[in-house]
């Protein structure tokens, strides 16, 4: 069961969620679960009892990530799907946001933004060269191979912790998205400039995985 605080702090019951998690987490969670067991349930408007169920009420501390198709006229998730436990996010910071429409662009929106740097700019991004940088690789946008890197530079910041020290593996598409693709999961014979190698022992019998 999961619920979102209201302005006046007060805990809304949202619906249900199932758990997709591991067995280990599933025992870690349920242990977690012990300790903030209590008789009333933390909900002013709590869920009818199921003859079927028995609920267990927990103190509303555990902060989970979910996403779903839209509110209910009740005020309940729909279509919830969950992702994850939360740890770096106080329970009473978990409050009912506000939907914000999101505008997809247009072929014509994505050349005005690539004009912002022409052909002949220097191809340079965060100091790495990079090689054919206004090589078209998607030919229904216009999107060219530097526009791709720039983008990967800009998530960097937030992307990267989820990467590191993890194998990789790479799409190659050397003529487009158009075009033939492959996956690449070892070095071969090229070395990758920035691309290191995790240790053998991970995949055995194999090349060493990038990362």
């Amino acid at each position: 069961m999961v619920g979102v605080y209201e302005r006046d702090g007060s805990l809304r019951f949202a619906g249900t969620v199932k758990p997709e998690l591991w067995p280990r987490q599933l025992a870690e969670l349920a242990k977690r679960a012990e300790a903030l067991v209590q008789n009333k349930p933390p909900f002013y408007n709590p869920p009818s009892r199921e003859r079927s169920r028995d609920f267990a009420w927990l103190q509303p501390e555990m902060v989970v990530e979910v996403s779903f198709l839209e509110w209910t006229p009740a005020g309940r998730i729909r279509q919830p799907v969950f992702h994850g436990m939360r740890a770096d996010k106080p329970a009473s910071a978990v409050t009912e946001e506000t939907a914000v429409d999101v505008v997809k662009p247009t072929k014509k929106m994505g050349k005005v933004a690539l004009r912002t740097e022409s052909a002949g700019s220097s191809g340079v991004v965060a100091g790495v060269k990079i090689s054919n940088a206004d090589r078209i690789i998607d030919p229904s946008t216009g999107l060219r191979k530097a526009d791709l890197v720039r983008y990967y530079d800009e998530i960097a910041e937030y992307a990267l912790p989820y990467l590191q020290d993890r194998p990789v593996s790479l799409v190659r598409a050397p003529s487009g998205i158009s075009g033939e693709l492959f996956f690449q999961k070892h070095e071969e014979r090229s070395k990758i400039p920035g691309i290191t190698k995790l240790s053998p022992d991970l995949h055995p019998s194999h090349p060493p995985l990038l990362c």
